[in-house]
């Protein structure tokens, strides 16, 4: 599949929640991008993956992860093979954004929603994913 819409998106991270708890392991991330509109409802096109911006840390920060730790990688691979996702369907693709200053209230603004026992996804704020948009657009903006 090379698309996940909404309901495909929700089953996934369910599915992931009830497998990292099966297996005793227990994460929080922050997501942004499509997969976030989408779940958010600000969208309905499909997307082609679940963007994690980093881990949200007990205390409301959100932290770079440097890479998926191994429980959590496996976890993301079963799912994908069981649902024929590829296998980055859910990866670190924009943790370089957190090397800059979030918008200020960041962690204010997220969402959170639960995906079993072992999976909390935190849904970044509309203004966010617009600024996160913005920055992307700037980031390639042609050359003259």
């Amino acid at each position: 599949m090379d698309t996940m819409d909404r309901s495909a998106l929700d089953e996934a991270l369910n599915v992931l929640g009830a497998l990292l708890a099966s297996r005793g392991h227990r994460y929080e991330v922050v997501l942004i991008g499509g997969g976030s509109l989408l779940l958010r409802g600000i969208i309905t096109r499909p997307t082609k993956d679940g963007d994690v911006l980093g881990e949200r840390r007990p205390n409301g920060s959100v932290v770079r992860m440097d890479r998926l730790p191994a429980p959590l990688k496996q976890a993301i691979s079963d799912v994908a093979t069981t649902y024929g996702l590829k296998d980055d369907w859910l990866n670190l693709g924009p943790g370089s954004l957190l090397d800059h200053d979030l918008p200020p209230g960041f962690e204010s603004r997220l969402e959170q929603r639960d995906f079993g026992r072992g999976l909390t996804v935190w849904l970044a704020g509309e203004y966010d994913l617009i600024c996160f948009k913005l920055y992307a657009a700037a980031d390639h903006w042609p050359a003259r």
